[in-house]
C-alpha cells in the first residue's frame, strides 16, 4: 500500500518498504512531507507515475536500483555532493533529527527500524544529551564530594 494524504500539519506518505523480514508481518511506515516538498515532488519526472517514490515493476529489480543510483549520482554532481545516494540522505536526516533533540526511540520509529537497538547501533554517538551526560559524569568523577578537583 502506498498513499499520500494531507495530515493536520504535513503530508503523510504511508508505504510498505521493499526490504522486509519474511518471517514477520509486513509493516507500514510513514514519511512526513512539507507542502513545499510535496509540490516539488509532484513536479518531478519519476520512473513510475503511480506514486511519488514507487519504482514500479521491472523484470530485474537490480536494474531499478542501478537507475536510482545513477539518478542520485547525477543529482549529487549538480549539488557537489560526493557519492550521493538514498541511504546518505537517510543518514543525514537521522543525524539532523538527533542533533535537533529528537529521541532515539522516535527516530527509530521514523526510520522503521525493528528496534531502538538498531538505531542506537548506528546513531547513538550523535545524541547530544548523551554527550552532555557523559561529560557531566566524567566531571563529577574528577571532583571530590566537596566540589574540589581530585588530585592524582
Amino acid at each position: 500500500m502506498r498513499e499520500v494524504q494531507k495530515g493536520e500539519y504535513l503530508w503523510v506518505y504511508t508505504f510498505t518498504p521493499q526490504k522486509q523480514r519474511k518471517d514477520r508481518k509486513p509493516k507500514q511506515l510513514e514519511a512526513y512531507i512539507s507542502d513545499e516538498l510535496k509540490k516539488r515532488i509532484d513536479q518531478c519526472q519519476w520512473m513510475s507515475k503511480e506514486f511519488p517514490f514507487a519504482y514500479g515493476r521491472h523484470k530485474t529489480p537490480a536494474h531499478l536500483s542501478i537507475m536510482v543510483y545513477r539518478t542520485m549520482q547525477g543529482i549529487g554532481g549538480k549539488c557537489k555532493v560526493d557519492d550521493c545516494r538514498p541511504h546518505r540522505l537517510r543518514d543525514t536526516f537521522a543525524v539532523r533529527k538527533l542533533l535537533s533533540g529528537v529521541s532515539l526511540d522516535d527516530l527509530s520509529q521514523l526510520l522503521g527500524h525493528s528496534s531502538v537497538k538498531v538505531t542506537e547501533q548506528y546513531y547513538a554517538r550523535w545524541v547530544r544529551g548523551r554527550k552532555l551526560r557523559l561529560e557531566r559524569l566524567v566531571s563529577q568523577s574528577l571532583m571530590h564530594p566537596d566540589g574540589n578537583a581530585a588530585r592524582d
